[in-house]
């Protein structure tokens, strides 16, 4: 077992708002909001979020590190602030997290990475630092000095509105039973298009004979037939 460190989002934000003094027009604010809404994009639709919550993103990606002595290939992940637009895009990524990509063990190093995560931003939600640690732990420390305060001193709070990752992030974190690089098993994730099987189902055939071009998976069929049975989740 190796330990590697998490800024959790919600203090990220604190320092953003509270000590850089970062200001995002509410109005603007308001119009992703009413827009998606209005769009009936489902995320959007379906959302508690008000009309006050900001936009917040997560973005999974690799990088590779040069040091002395080799390159190593790191998987890092970051939040956004999808409405905070500076001239130079490294301005706008927080790095949270990240471990060489040689570490990861599955899926599974993923999942504890994001269930504290989640725990910071359920918090930035509500708007207050979390009154108990992850899993419902006592907290300790600073975590347990700051508990119930407001994260932000104008009382701020966020909604997660975008999950963005390449498709090594995305692999990683689901481990879907398909692959593009197969020659005897299903290679999409979002539909049953095969490099080997029945003529219909060829991921090369463009003919009017083809049929995986319209069978593209809805929710439930991605988790049921792309998907692995066990260990899912911790």
């Amino acid at each position: 077992m190796e330990t590697y460190p998490i800024l959790h989002p919600h203090r990220i934000l604190t320092y953003l708002f509270d000590e850089v003094q970062l200001e995002l027009d509410p109005a603007s604010v308001h119009q992703y909001w009413d827009h998606a809404r209005l769009m009936q994009e489902p995320w959007a639709v379906s959302s508690p979020a008000s009309r006050d919550h900001v936009p917040l993103g997560l973005h999974g990606d690799g990088a590779r590190l040069w040091t002395v002595y080799q390159v190593e290939k790191q998987m890092s992940i970051s939040i956004n602030l999808p409405l905070f637009r500076p001239r130079a895009t490294r301005y706008s990524r927080f790095v949270v997290f990240t471990c060489p990509a040689g570490k990861l063990f599955k899926n599974r190093t993923l999942n504890a990475v994001f269930r504290r995560l989640a725990w910071s931003i359920n918090a930035c939600f509500d708007g207050f630092y979390p009154t108990q640690g992850v899993g419902g732990k006592p907290l300790k420390g600073s975590d347990a000095n700051m508990a119930g305060r407001a994260i932000t001193k104008n009382g701020l709070r966020f909604a997660l509105t975008e999950v963005r990752g390449d498709w090594e992030f995305h692999r990683d974190c689901w481990r879907p039973t398909s692959s593009w690089l197969s020659t005897t098993k299903p290679m999409c994730i979002q539909c049953p298009a095969v490099a080997s099987g029945p003529t219909e189902l060829l991921y090369y055939n463009n003919e009017d004979s083809c049929t995986w071009n319209n069978q593209e998976f809805n929710l439930g069929e991605f988790v049921s037939q792309r998907l692995r049975d066990k260990n899912l989740c911790i």
